[in-house]
């Protein structure tokens, strides 16, 4: 999971510096102070470092509704663009993939995917800032923010690809910040996604921080001195990162950022590891019916219940165990393992051939 956010807030940074660096080109002379790792340590002391430093994550409620506004505006003008190059005949249908099969294509695909979905980081965070945490309040949280997800992905996803094939094509890129052009509003675009990043950038450290918090710190109280320390160092490594990779490639930096955090961290987290904890909780240990009480007794904001609720189980009979990992309710599982652990292998291969 460390790994996985900290691979998404490099690729970030990544994508300030993509976007950035057009409208440095247009409208600013260039000198030290505008030079792309100068502007990005500027940016990330003043605006996103401030941020990270703030204990609740509830404090970021307004960035966060910006972030959202200033991505369905993108979107939307996305789609306008698009649906009248539609109107006047522009899209050429002809060049059009509708489906590819191509395996090599899947496999590239594949850890983009699973880091776009793999937004369960921020739940805990938000979990807590929750004034009655519950299973369904948190589900209708989740559900609302997966639904403006998908809305958004399908939309820029087919919109985006129309509007800007020709492009994408000739350029052989598939950034499309990098390819909308270099004029006036273009550059405005490109502005306000980048102050989208720079508001997303703290929810998700809120994550990591929280996540190392709990892995190392668990048993202590809460202290400012590692607090600012686990952010400070935190973000300058993500900095330091993303312009390392910048200044290798800055075309494909984005890509492989997330290609190797995708196949590395993302896909086993959304794929492998469920049906492992199945195969651990369900069938090794037996504790289905536990996870049913858990969920129907609402145990969740009560340690004390559910200490008891664990240590109360009777022992079950010899060969259970046995019973279980050889029946036929076994059987979707194994494959389910075995069919996501071939395309983990095979999607990590192709990231590291790709970076290098």
């Amino acid at each position: 999971m460390l790994l996985l956010i900290f691979g998404a807030l490099t690729g970030f940074i990544v994508i300030i510096g993509n976007v950035v660096q057009p409208i440095l080109d247009e409208y600013i002379k260039k000198s030290f102070f505008t030079a792309p790792p100068v502007v990005l340590f500027i940016g990330t002391v003043v605006i996103i470092l401030p941020l990270c430093l703030l204990r609740d994550i509830g404090k970021l409620e307004y960035s966060s509704i910006l972030a959202i506004v200033l991505i369905v505006l993108f979107v939307g003008y996305v789609a306008v663009i698009s649906i009248i190059d539609m109107v006047n005949g522009k899209v050429p249908w002809n060049e059009v993939l509708w489906a590819n099969f191509a395996p090599e294509n899947f496999f590239e695909a594949l850890p983009i995917i699973s880091l776009a979905y793999t937004c369960q980081i921020s739940l805990f965070p938000i979990w807590k800032e929750l004034e009655n945490p519950t299973p369904s309040r948190i589900n209708t949280v989740s559900i609302a923010m997966v639904c403006v997800s998908v809305f958004c992905y399908l939309f820029i996803g087919f919109f985006g690809y129309t509007a800007y094939l020709n492009l994408i094509v000739a350029d052989k890129a598939s950034n499309i910040l990098l390819v909308i052009g270099d004029n006036v509003f273009m550059n405005v675009i490109r502005g306000l996604f980048a102050v989208v990043i720079l508001c997303h950038y703290p929810v998700v450290h809120f994550a990591f921080r929280n996540s190392v918090e709990e892995t190392f710190f668990g048993s202590y109280k809460f202290n400012w001195a590692r607090h600012c320390i686990i952010t400070i160092v935190t973000v300058m490594a993500t900095l330091t990162l993303a312009i390392v990779m910048l200044s290798l490639n800055a075309a494909g930096a984005l890509g492989k950022v997330f290609d190797l955090t995708g196949s590395f961290a993302a896909f086993p987290i959304n794929f492998i590891l469920p049906v492992l904890f199945y195969i651990k909780v369900f069938l090794i240990d037996g504790r289905g019916a536990d996870a049913t009480l858990w969920h129907d007794n609402n145990y969740w904001n009560d340690p004390t219940e559910a200490q008891h609720l664990l240590s109360s189980t009777q022992p079950e009979a010899p060969g259970a165990m046995k019973s279980r990992l050889l029946s036929k309710a076994a059987i979707l599982p194994y494959i389910m393992l075995l069919i996501t652990g071939v395309c983990c292998i095979i999607s990590m291969e192709e990231s590291v051939r790709a970076f290098f």
